[in-house]
């Protein structure tokens, strides 16, 4: 059932949560990734309050964002409220500065990705049916808009910025440093999924995962991965079987 004030609630929840953790975090972030110093880190949480059904809930963990500048901060351009816009509004077709459509909008095929997986999750936990194909995962789709991803939770390993494709720097942070690990496991504990999708980074969860017996982890490559959509769906499949 979806309940707009209880997500509502888990979203003010975790960003007091941010916020209570953003100073240590930051610190450490700025330790490995030396080339700039982060403002802050970024919100992650329900990204559509309107349409998540948290008694069913899905989490996607993906590894870091990639080009937040400090303008994107400063006027408080948060992940969540970024995506939310997207799933409602579709991809941006503003041209940049440099002449180009946005990055998401130039290479939408994560997104894509995403989409299918989480929108195949639902349809897994509404129907209890596991043979559901591509098509009927999707539903009707409309070009330039992601909007099953309004029906999931996102967040990141890394709550700062990364490049364009995670480097030493990424693999340094979550491997030496106990807190951006400890941070999911609290979103996992305040959002309370019932399914969580590991994009890329499984490996950094191994023990947990055994030992969670409250809900499924799904491990997926980066929805990114130069791999064929229905290839990565039936490697979804076979984790449900």
């Amino acid at each position: 059932m979806v309940d707009p004030n209880r997500n509502k609630q888990i979203n003010q929840k975790l960003h007091r949560y941010y916020q209570e953790n953003n100073d240590e975090f930051v610190a450490l972030h700025n330790k490995y990734f030396t080339h700039e110093k982060l403002p802050r880190i970024n919100e992650f949480g329900i990204i559509d309050e309107e349409l998540y059904d948290a008694d069913n809930g899905i989490l996607v963990v993906g590894k870091e964002t990639n080009g937040w500048d400090d303008e994107d901060f400063a006027a408080g351009c948060l992940f969540r409220t970024w995506l939310q816009d997207i799933t409602q509004n579709g991809l941006p077709q503003h041209l940049q500065p440099d002449g180009k459509k946005p990055h998401i909008t130039r290479h939408p095929l994560m997104w894509y990705n995403l989409e299918l997986w989480v929108s195949y999750c639902d349809q897994i936990i509404q129907s209890g049916n596991m043979n559901i194909d591509y098509e009927h995962a999707m539903g009707e789709r409309k070009k330039g808009f992601v909007t099953g991803l309004g029906k999931c939770a996102f967040t990141n390993v890394n709550k700062g910025r990364g490049f364009e494709a995670s480097r030493n720097e990424f693999w340094e942070l979550v491997q030496h440093n106990d807190l951006p690990k400890q941070m999911i496991f609290e979103e996992i504990n305040i959002i309370q999924p019932k399914i969580v999708i590991l994009c890329g980074v499984a490996c950094l969860f191994a023990g947990h995962v055994k030992n969670d017996s409250n809900r499924k982890y799904i491990e997926m490559p980066h929805p990114g991965a130069r791999k064929k959509t229905n290839d990565l769906l039936e490697q979804m499949k076979k984790q449900f079987m």
